[in-house]
Order: C-alpha cells, then structure tokens, then sequence
C-alpha cells in the first residue's frame, strides 16, 4: 500500500511573432538542473533537462529533451528518459505521454490520455484555466481550481525572476489509493519552471523543487 501511495504521489509531480516564446529555452544543448530539499533544505535528489532539438513549424515550436536523473551529488545515475513540449497559438503545451520520467519504463506513453495544465504565454492575474484530467493503465489524475497569479518574484540558487504563480488542486488515483494535494508551481517565459511545492491534506510538503541551474 505504501509503494502505492508513492506512485500516486509520482504521478502528482508530473512547463510578438509568428512563433510565441515557450516557457523553456529554445536552445540546443542548454541544461537546466532542478533539485528536490526535505523540510530543512538539504537537497536530496537532482534532474537535468538537456535540450536535444528545437523545431519551428507552421506557428508552433516543439522542444525536445531528455530528463536526466542525478544523486544529491549531481552524479548521473543512469536513468535517462525523452521528453517534449511545445507551443502554439499563445498556450504552452506539455506532451504527458513522453514526460513520465521513470514510470515510463513501466507504462506504455501510447496508453496516457488527456493532458496537463496548459499555460497562456500572456497570463492576466487572477486567470482561472481549465481543469485537467488523465488517465493511464491503473491510475488517474485529476487538476482543478487553476488560478494564475503574476509578477511573482522567486529566488532560487539559479537567480531570481519574475514568474507567474500557479495554484491548483491535484487528486491521483493509483489502484485503489487516492492523494490529494495542494501545489503551487512558478514559470518564467523563456526559461521554465523555476520552482513547485506541494502539500498533503494536512498542510504538510510533500515534495520542495527548485530550479538550481542553467547551463
């Protein structure tokens, strides 16, 4: 029950011109580190983004990436996944069936229906977005209550930026084992998402990620 609990947990934590900015650099070869800290802020584990192509077509620009999964030391542990995102007409879009990370070795991408949250490239303060909803082999996950919050400004140990704030409710379902949390995540045009936190139904953090780097 308890590895259950975990996954389902896994699956909550799953970013002027023709061509609108993505949330993402749009440059090949760039890598952007993210590091997940316990509640004293000691990192914990690590990932890296490595761009590997960028393509523009028909208005919509597609990045794609590998997730590289690290220690606490920043030492490569051998598991690498691929992964895309992509935007078009203003809105930011995640691919879910590619940005599994580790699950992936156990689920079939072709099996994942529906999408994650949709990001406007023009965001207005107090904008509520749809509700989002997946379903995969075994498991659902339901987003709601997405609010838009801007001019936000985070620090983190790669800067500090002016992001959009967005708050939402996450409910998964794993077999029989639902979680729900409260996640907060923050974006900067251009560069991606800069730092999550999310909390269990007690108010507890569940997980404390920030952006660490970009290379």
């Amino acid at each position: 029950m308890k590895k259950l609990s975990v996954l389902a947990v896994a699956v909550i934590g799953l970013f002027a011109s023709a061509y609108g900015q993505t949330y993402m650099p749009e440059k090949v070869g760039a890598k952007i580190t993210y590091v997940d800290k316990n509640e004293k802020g000691k990192i914990i584990s690590a990932f890296r983004y490595e761009i590997t192509d960028v393509q523009k077509e028909d208005g919509k620009t597609s990045i794609f990436f590998d997730m590289v999964y690290l220690n606490d030391k920043f030492k490569e542990t051998g598991e690498r996944y691929p992964a895309k995102v992509w935007s078009a007409d203003g809105y930011f879009h995640t691919d879910v069936r590619y940005s599994l990370g580790a699950l992936s070795s156990s689920v079939n991408p072709d099996s994942i229906k529906g999408h994650t949250i949709i990001l406007p490239e023009n965001p207005q303060n107090g904008e509520k977005l749809d509700d989002c909803h997946i379903t995969g082999p075994g498991f659902e996950l339901n987003t709601t209550n997405i609010v838009l919050a801007t001019d936000q400004s985070v620090t983190t140990n790669a800067g500090t930026y002016d992001c959009i704030c967005v708050d939402y409710t996450d409910e998964a379902r794993v077999i029989f084992v639902k979680v729900t949390a409260k996640s907060k995540q923050w974006w900067k045009l251009g560069v991606g998402a800069v730092k999550y936190e999310s909390y269990d139904k007690k108010g507890r953090m569940t997980l404390n990620r920030e952006l660490y780097s970009i290379e």
